[in-house]
């Protein structure tokens, strides 16, 4: 009887519904329009009989329960779907996913590799780094990027810097009020607020106030879609492969990146670089040589400036167990 009920009354009518939903739903539609109002009287009283037991249980069950799925729920039921959609649309939907996991600092310019304008350089240098900037907006500041007074809109000044009519004031006219934001900030939270604010960058500050980074619009959907523009000084890749299967990375590389591009799982939890996971690794500053092992994955510091990494060789480990 158990076994025909199973069949019968679970696998198979689930399994029929689940290959011609529609053909069964409306169907089913009228008649629970018509059962509903006869039994809601027979849920209720289950429904009492069983909340009053837990009650006496000890469990509460007046505290409204969420029966939203959660975002791990939903990456796991993704991937469990990723046989019935294309792979472009399951990475689209994991990369959604797993925003809300990352933080602005995690995606950001470091400070370091910030292009701003310093006004307090040489007038002809400031209209020269102008005319050949890269970027379509920039910081503009005097001597330090603690002191930005605003962001400028490098396309608002191609007819100014044609006719060689842009002066110090007219810039300083044409400069939107900087935005800041928290480095904790996350990526979702702040895709909203770009929304809100009307905004395409923002500079993120520590809980001292001091500017860290510069993060923008583009980085944030490149996280979701990917690259979708080319780097401004493609000067040097940011992974290359080498013979031995090994991989050349530079230490300002976001591990983030670094996990998407090689699909591997490093920690992005106390660092967001790969210098700055070297360094949370070997709790000291890193030296030509060194090396740390995590995960299965080996990294060797090749360079070092400034005290921090600047090239360093990642090779992924073969387990002995396969």
């Amino acid at each position: 009887m158990t076994f025909a009920l199973l069949i019968f009354g679970e696998v198979a009518p689930k399994t029929a519904a689940a290959t011609a939903p529609e053909r069964f739903a409306w169907p089913a539609a009228y008649i629970y329009t018509f059962i509903l109002p006869l039994i809601l009287p027979l849920i209720r009283l289950i429904s009492l009989l069983s909340n009053g037991l837990l009650n006496l249980l000890g469990f509460d069950t007046k505290t409204p329960r969420s029966h939203g799925l959660s975002s791990a729920e939903l990456q796991t039921l993704v991937r469990e779907s990723s046989q019935h959609l294309p792979e472009q649309n399951v990475n689209l939907l994991l990369s959604v996913l797993e925003l809300e996991q990352a933080q602005v600092e995690d995606i950001m310019i470091p400070r370091a590799d910030i292009a701003g304008i310093d006004l307090d350089a040489p007038w002809d240098n400031v209209l020269n780094q102008l005319k050949t900037a890269s970027y379509s907006r920039m910081p503009v500041y005097n001597g330090s990027i603690e002191n930005t007074i605003g962001i400028i809109n490098v396309r608002r000044l191609f007819g100014p810097l044609m006719d060689n009519s842009l002066t110090l004031s007219k810039l300083k006219r044409l400069l939107r009020e900087p935005y800041y934001v928290p480095e904790g900030t996350a990526l979702t939270t702040q895709l909203l607020n770009f929304q809100t604010e009307n905004r395409r960058s923002a500079l993120v500050v520590d809980e001292y106030g001091d500017v860290q980074g510069l993060v923008t619009l583009e980085d944030i959907l490149e996280e979701i879609v990917g690259d979708f523009t080319t780097s401004p000084v493609p000067d040097h890749n940011d992974i290359i492969t080498e013979p031995d299967g090994s991989f050349l990375l530079r230490g300002n590389m976001p591990i983030r990146e670094i996990n998407r591009e090689l699909a591997i799982d490093l920690p992005t939890v106390d660092a967001s670089t790969l210098n700055g996971l070297i360094i949370e690794q070997l709790e000291t500053l890193p030296i030509p040589g060194a090396a740390i092992t995590l995960n299965g994955i080996q990294i060797d510091v090749l360079s070092v400036q400034h005290h921090a990494v600047d090239s360093a060789r990642l090779t992924i480990l073969q387990n002995d167990n396969t």
